[in-house]
């Protein structure tokens, strides 16, 4: 974890492509000052139709929260990013 990325943004990993478990739902509803969820899933169809649905489980939990996507570049994912690029990929992705 990066200090620039966690100083602005609390992580919640999901498990894969299959994602969110009940216990990553309950916790999303109890956060009463949650305004935006960024989804980050691999750049290639599994991650792109993860994102899909996540996001509409999410939408169903949570409506009147932000959901945004990282645009994760095609073929790439987080362990190809950081072992690529420099740190800073991930706050670029993050802010574009």
């Amino acid at each position: 974890q990066l200090p620039e990325i966690t100083a602005a943004y609390t992580i919640l990993a999901c498990y894969g492509t299959n994602g969110l478990t009940p216990e990553h739902k309950e916790a999303i509803k109890g956060l009463k000052n949650l305004q935006e969820i960024v989804l980050f899933f691999d750049g290639d169809a599994p991650g792109r139709e993860a994102v899909k649905k996540q996001a509409m489980t999410l939408k169903g939990i949570c409506p009147e929260i932000m959901i945004s996507t990282v645009e994760t570049p095609e073929g790439e994912d987080v362990n190809s990013l950081s072992m690529g690029h420099s740190p800073e990929i991930f706050s670029h992705l993050l802010e574009t």
